[in-house]
């Protein structure tokens, strides 16, 4: 069984995550939640049999959001032009804590939609940001080739 690696006793948690956004260190102590996830759907192609035939690559799809608290927010807005859906920027998300940290970047992101919700006993006000992401490279690899034409061989392990 692998043990997760710690430092000083402590493995990752929130705390150990440090995120860059909009082009900078912007608001990250204020982040909440950030959420990312991708997928790579292969193409089911069938003949005149029920078992399908051999899958193309398919489509990738990622997607992501990010929580901040409102007041943050509200900062980093003032400072981004009108038609900040228009923006294009990568957010890179680094778990600092191991031997080595191990870095998320999101690539050409959008501002999709913004959620402003309160109620009583919340505490603070909170904003969810909505992204549209082209696509996720963790530690430098993405779930899709990055070069169609170049689609990896089968390994073993």
């Amino acid at each position: 069984m692998l043990t997760p690696i710690s430092i000083n006793g402590l493995t990752n948690d929130h705390s150990s995550v440090r995120i860059s956004f909009l082009g900078g260190r912007m608001m990250f102590s204020h982040v909440k939640a950030i959420n990312y996830s991708d997928s790579l759907t292969p193409s089911e192609n069938y003949g005149t049999h029920p078992i399908a035939l051999p899958t193309g690559l398919g489509s990738y799809k990622a997607e992501g959001s990010i929580t901040v608290l409102k007041d943050a927010w509200d900062n980093v807005r003032a400072q981004l032009p009108d038609g900040l859906g228009a923006l294009v920027f990568p957010i890179t998300v680094t778990y600092i804590r191991g031997l080595k940290p191990t870095v998320h970047t999101l690539v050409d992101c959008r501002i999709a939609s913004e959620k402003n919700s309160s109620s009583q006993g919340q505490g603070g006000l909170e904003v969810e940001v909505t992204l549209w992401v082209r696509y996720i490279l963790r530690d430098g690899k993405c779930l899709a080739p990055l070069d169609a034409d170049v689609v990896p061989i089968a390994v073993t392990f």
